[in-house]
This record gives structure tokens, C-alpha cells and sequence, in this order.
């Protein structure tokens, strides 16, 4: 039985690799995932590898682990979180990335395992405003990066 869930999506003008350096990388994804500075994520870049994410907006902190599923550069990323007070045990959160012609639509899916049917609409106003603000933050500061390296243009060597 799969898990229900929210998902969201967003069109960036910028090939995969370009995108994926926010997702891929927890600095950068950290900028994005939740808005700054209210959380800070460490993962290991590898399936099996550790998940962190530290919230703390100056009202409330907590923390949530959890686990790799996937890390497959520059296409995909997958966690299981583990979060204090959620109606459902566990949660996964998978970014994809699909290039479609110099473009790449970034697609997050947050699933949640064993939610009661009757807490849905709690994780749709608790989640899916956030998710589409932030992938809203995403495309701004992959459309920035992408179009400062297109103004720098190829780095030449020096004599």
C-alpha cells in the first residue's frame, strides 16, 4: 500500500546539474528546503546514510532524523524522517529531477506512512503552502546562480 501524500512541482529554466547542486548538497538545500534560517540539514550523501534536520524559528525548535532511501546525482533524492508529534510515524520526502529541453521540472513528493485517513487535511495546511513557498525559493536561487555563471561566461587562463 503506498503511503498518501502532497506533491508539488516547478518548472526552472536550467539544466539538472544546475539544480541538483541545491538539492544534492545540504548547505544549499538547507537554503531552500524550509525558509532561512529556521532550518539546518546534514545528511550522508549515500543510501543508508544518516538525515538531520534541526528546526528552530526563535519560538519553536526540534529536531528530526531519519534515513537516506536515495542519492542518485543529479536525478533524485529520497529521506525517511522520523518526526516528533506528527499524526504519522514516519515520512518520506523524494525530490526528482526530470531535463526536459534545457529545462528541469523539479517534483517533491512528501508521503506520509500510516497518516489516519482523517488527519489529510491537517498535512495538506501544515504542508503543501510550504512546500510550493519553497520550491518558489528554489527556482529563485537556482534562476540567480544559473544566470550569474551565463554573465561570468567560461573562466579563461591566465598567461
Amino acid at each position: 500500500m503506498r503511503a498518501w501524500g502532497i506533491r508539488r512541482r516547478v518548472s526552472i529554466a536550467a539544466p539538472a546539474e544546475a539544480v541538483w547542486a541545491y538539492v544534492g548538497v545540504p548547505e544549499l538545500l538547507s537554503r531552500w528546503w524550509c525558509p532561512p534560517p529556521t532550518v539546518r540539514l546534514a545528511f550522508e550523501p549515500r543510501p543508508g546514510g544518516r538525515f538531520e534536520e534541526r528546526y528552530d524559528d526563535g519560538r519553536l525548535a526540534y529536531r528530526v532524523e531519519g534515513t537516506v532511501l536515495a542519492y542518485e546525482p543529479p536525478r533524485r533524492l529520497a529521506v525517511r524522517r522520523f518526526t516528533p508529534g506528527s499524526p504519522a510515524p514516519a515520512d518520506v520526502v523524494e525530490i526528482t529531477l526530470h531535463e526536459e529541453g534545457g529545462r528541469t521540472r523539479v517534483v517533491v513528493r512528501h508521503a506520509f506512512e500510516g497518516l489516519p485517513p482523517d488527519r489529510r487535511r491537517d498535512m495538506v495546511d501544515c504542508f503543501a503552502r510550504p512546500w510550493s513557498l519553497s520550491l518558489r525559493a528554489l527556482w529563485r536561487l537556482v534562476m540567480a546562480s544559473h544566470r550569474d555563471a551565463a554573465v561570468q561566461g567560461p573562466v579563461e587562463k591566465g598567461m
